[in-house]
């Protein structure tokens, strides 16, 4: 594991689930998307690092793609991105998986949305191929 100086956890750890940062995400970052053009219908979308699925319903609404897939290192977070889905009668595909490692096959997904994820690990080179 590699760790990272001041308040981040190590790198290759999940995340804890913060309410103040779920805030943010919830009514600053999941709505700026909103001003730029939409993915072509019928695409098939994942968040990366998907964390307790705070961005999913979001994500489903404004996109609505045809296929919605989350992905998350940390199996506590995605019961409750699971649980959150389930309250909101989402249908989305939820993984525990590294985003280097997506179990996807090339060309599945049109649409890879992520809120920081890729800026926190080793080799985000290999999350972007």
């Amino acid at each position: 594991m590699i760790a990272t100086s001041g308040a981040f956890p190590p790198v290759d750890s999940p995340f804890p689930s913060v309410p103040l940062r779920n805030a943010l995400q919830q009514h600053v970052e999941i709505p700026r998307p909103r001003l730029s053009p939409p993915p072509p219908s019928q695409s098939a979308a994942i968040e990366v690092g998907c964390g307790a699925g705070i961005a999913l319903l979001a994500l489903s609404n404004h996109l609505q793609p045809t296929r919605l897939a989350g992905v998350d290192i940390d199996p506590d977070r995605i019961h409750e991105a699971r649980a959150r889905s389930s309250v909101a009668g989402l249908d989305v595909d939820l993984t525990l998986s590294d985003v280097r490692n997506l179990p996807y096959p090339d060309g599945a997904i049109d649409l890879v949305v992520d809120f920081g994820t890729c800026y926190h690990i080793p080799h985000p080179e290999q999350a972007l191929a």
